[in-house]
């Protein structure tokens, strides 16, 4: 193993002793340490495991990716001194930065919930559902991975439009549903009422279970952040030993075979006429009980988790955009997929992708593809942006107690950015002219609920 991978592996983790010591102490924990730890995770630990046991792929990267390893521990401690410095001031302490003491906040003041809310939720999660579960080729014809391409340019329906505006609704309502469950099953006097919160938990489960890896995994930690937020003086060390052994298995066991079941279905509405859920489940077993499909799924696994890496490298060696990036991330809030030449995902992706797996966006590549090596610093103006516009949609919606849905989704989306892996800030910041279309939907259809008489179920 290479002397100099070791020391860089070692200088990163000072800075994570220091965030694990705030979980031990129970203390809060910030967007900064979050995103230390997601960066140190994907782009440090990751890739040196798999170093360290000889994977091939992962020493290919490595062993020539040296500067790149070195903006990551670079990146990494202008983000640990941002923290320590932000730490100690008393305003910071309240801010949307400290995501765990605005989540304690929330749990604390959310103590009236109307029965119509539930019901309402319970259905569009139901509605959500069934769009996951209802996936098919309609058009019935083979698609290549030439045709693929035209997904960037294709004009659709305005019954697709529709559809796609509906899901923005769906996916907003979904993480905030789920806290909703879990703060309904700790707060509520009634059984029935816990037991719709159960319910909503588990329909919010399934349709994270069934989309991609992602959104899942990112909706998992959130959980757990929450929970720890607002019960961490309750927390035991076995808890934390179970959390870990649970992790494990997920990742062990879980992951490899979610892989076949995305793979299947993603082959199947490429090459089929005639697929369903139930179709995609079958094949999807057959292949499982394969060990040697098993095997290949963990492979693919690994090469997902290391692309990450592999993409920073790519823009690192790449020429630098010199601002281009940034600029159509901001400026492209047009409805409707841009040309290719305008979409600056397609673009990076023809430059960073078929390299062992899938483009793997960050805000850490976009940075670098723009900058290069003074992109680890510019890479932060992204965060700052999310920062301000999520701080912007908060201010506005969370004066009324149902509002606190609205607070529950911005926060998720900062706690995203926190992560910023897998994470394109291109459609993040498009998205967001959205999701101005479905804040002021929902807004009126709970300003109309709220002058319903309806039990109070909290």
């Amino acid at each position: 193993m290479s002397i100099l991978i070791i020391i860089l592996f070692l200088l990163t983790l000072p800075v994570i002793l220091f965030t694990l010591k705030k979980i031990k102490k129970k203390e809060d924990i910030n967007f900064f340490d979050i995103n230390i730890l997601a960066t140190f995770l994907y782009f440090v630990f990751i890739p040196t495991f798999y170093y360290s046991i000889g994977e091939k792929y992962a020493i290919e990267l490595l062993e020539d990716g040296i500067p790149t390893y070195i903006i990551v521990d670079i990146y990494i401690y202008i983000i640990y001194f941002i923290n320590r410095i932000a730490s100690k001031s008393n305003k910071y302490r309240y801010s949307l930065f400290n995501i765990s003491y605005q989540l304690r906040q929330l749990y604390n003041k959310i103590n009236s919930f109307k029965s119509c809310y539930l019901y309402l939720i319970a259905f569009i999660l139901a509605l959500n559902l069934y769009s996951n579960l209802s996936y098919a080729n309609l058009q019935g014809k083979n698609l290549s991975n030439a045709d693929m391409e035209a997904v960037y340019t294709e004009q659709v329906s305005n019954t697709d439009r529709i559809n796609n505006k509906l899901k923005g609704i769906y996916n907003f309502f979904l993480i905030p549903s789920l806290l909703y469950g879990i703060i309904i099953i700790k707060k509520s006097a009634q059984k029935f009422y816990r037991n719709i919160g159960w319910s909503i938990i588990g329909c919010s489960s399934l349709i994270l279970l069934l989309g991609s890896r992602r959104p899942m995994i990112a909706a998992l930690i959130f959980v757990l952040l929450f929970l720890y937020s607002i019960s961490r003086e309750k927390i035991k060390k076995k808890t934390i030993l179970k959390l870990i052994l649970i992790f494990s298995l997920i990742i062990g066991v879980f992951f490899p075979a979610y892989q076949v079941y995305r793979l299947v279905k993603e082959y199947s509405l490429l090459n089929e006429t005639n697929v369903d859920f139930m179709s995609v489940i079958y094949n999807s077993k057959e292949l499982i009980s394969n060990y040697e499909v098993f095997q290949e799924a963990q492979e693919s696994n690994s090469k997902r988790s290391l692309n990450l890496f592999s993409a920073l490298d790519k823009a690192v060696k790449n020429e630098t955009y010199d601002g281009w990036v940034v600029w159509k991330c901001i400026t492209n809030f047009m409805p409707g997929a841009p040309s290719l030449d305008n979409n600056v995902e397609y673009q990076l992706a023809n430059k960073y992708a078929h390299h062992g797996a899938d483009i793997a966006d960050s805000i850490l590549m976009y940075g670098v593809a723009d900058f290069n090596f003074l992109g680890c610093i510019f890479s932060l103006f992204y965060i700052w942006l999310f920062y301000k516009l999520n701080q912007l949609f908060i201010i506005t919606f969370k004066r009324y107690n149902i509002y606190y849905i609205f607070t529950i989704y911005f926060l998720y989306q900062l706690y995203n950015i926190s992560i910023s892996l897998e994470f394109s800030p291109f459609w993040s910041i498009k998205n967001l002219s959205s999701t101005i279309f479905y804040s002021i939907i929902i807004a009126i259809l709970f300003y109309s609920l709220s002058k319903q008489k309806s039990k109070n179920i909290l």
